[in-house]
């Protein structure tokens, strides 16, 4: 984070990319749970379906804060940086 700027799309477009990978690992650790018996978080195991929900939902929320709090540092350490954007490259003012 100190090393380079990162440029965040759009706050929806950037939370809904997220949500995609988000999404398609969970589909793939229930696929192994469900279909195969192999549960990669044992707890899993033990949750009855009600606590399962609101297992993902308590994740869901911490996905969101991390995506939150990233962006906000990023913007805190890079915002005294002033970059032009040209039609090839991207150079640093000073």
């Amino acid at each position: 984070m100190y090393l380079i700027k990162h440029m965040y799309p759009s706050f929806k477009s950037g939370f809904l990319g997220t949500l995609v990978v988000g999404l398609a690992y969970l589909a793939w650790v229930l696929y192994l749970g469900f279909v195969l018996d192999v549960w990669v978080y044992g707890i899993m195991k033990a949750l009855s379906g009600a606590q399962f929900g609101l297992f993902f939902f308590v994740i869901a929320i911490f996905f969101l804060f991390f995506y939150i709090i990233g962006e906000k540092i990023n913007n805190k350490i890079w915002s005294s940086t002033k970059y032009i954007k040209t039609a090839t490259k991207v150079k640093k003012v000073n």
